[in-house]
């Protein structure tokens, strides 16, 4: 455990000195994206630093993760530019050794007038055989260019997360997400679960709100999702969602290709915001495409 913290704490200075802080984007992995982020109470190992930090202490292995993605916007806005297309880099390092685990994440995202680097940290440990616990920090930095001018906004965000894995092929998490109340959001809480059924079907929903809201029922969200393996090593997934205080919904579709050493994953997932002036968000409808490689060792 003690290699883990260290490592927790060298992350949290690392990632400070070098700057980095606020995103209205939100980074999610290829499987995430074909599932409408459905996944909190999962048990994944690449999403340590993006979801459920608790879930990678299951794991007994290493991995390294790059995703590649594009977005195509098109504004509903007519005083706005009509179609946007922007690009999406990420990548993941994970540790775990069946007890403790720890990941560091890079994810960027540019288009035309805005960019956004977001570097991300998690630890957790297994407080028993089938609990554990996790923390993630994030750090990330938001550039836009008005005319002449560059905008920088800048802040940090932590989540906590437990996890518990049954016997029967359900597992549940807990997430608490930037309960210290920095991003532009405001934080948020999830409960979620999945279920495998003889190993061909997974099915699995999470639901929360932003729990500062004077009206949770205007602030609540939910995204449920499944997996169907199609045949050996070949898997189906797909998902809906929507949040209500950001007013978006979002689908997804996806596949993956699984072999002992490599995943290679593909989704597809359309978006549609609403007009939330109080967030700085304008209706508009967006088509994502990624793709991403995980190698464990």
């Amino acid at each position: 455990m003690s290699k883990y913290t260290l490592f927790f704490v060298l992350s949290l200075l690392l990632l400070n000195n070098v700057c980095l802080a606020y995103s209205s984007s939100v980074f999610d992995t290829t499987r995430l994206k074909s599932t409408a982020g459905a996944g909190a109470g999962s048990v994944l190992l690449d999403e340590g630093t993006v979801l459920n930090p608790a879930t990678q202490a299951f794991f007994n292995i290493s991995a390294i993760y790059l995703q590649k993605g594009n977005t195509s916007e098109q504004s509903n806005n007519s005083q706005l530019s009509v179609d946007q297309e922007s690009k999406q880099l990420g990548v993941v390092l994970s540790d775990a050794n069946e007890r403790a685990a720890g990941s560091l994440s890079y994810h960027k995202y540019q288009d035309d007038k805005f960019s956004v680097k977001r570097f991300g940290t998690s630890m957790a440990y297994r407080a028993a055989d089938q609990s554990s616990i996790g923390i993630s920090h994030r750090i990330i930095q938001n550039s836009s260019l008005n005319g002449d001018l560059t905008n920088e906004k800048k802040y940090n965000t932590t989540t906590i997360g437990i996890a518990h894995v049954f016997t029967n092929g359900f597992s549940l998490g807990i997430i608490s997400d930037d309960f210290l109340d920095k991003d532009i959001y405001g934080p948020k809480g999830t409960i979620g679960a999945q279920y495998v059924f003889k190993g061909f079907l997974s099915i699995m929903g999470d639901f929360g709100s932003y729990y500062k809201d004077d009206s949770l029922g205007q602030s609540s969200f939910y995204k449920v999702g499944a997996q169907f393996s199609l045949v050996k090593d070949l898997y189906l997934r797909i998902g809906t969602g929507e949040d209500k205080k950001i007013d978006q919904n979002n689908s997804g579709i996806g596949l993956s290709w699984v072999q002992p050493r490599l995943m290679l994953d593909f989704a597809f997932q359309r978006i549609r915001n609403g007009d939330v002036p109080q967030l700085a968000i304008n209706s508009s409808n967006s088509k994502e495409t990624c793709f991403s490689l995980s190698y464990r060792f």
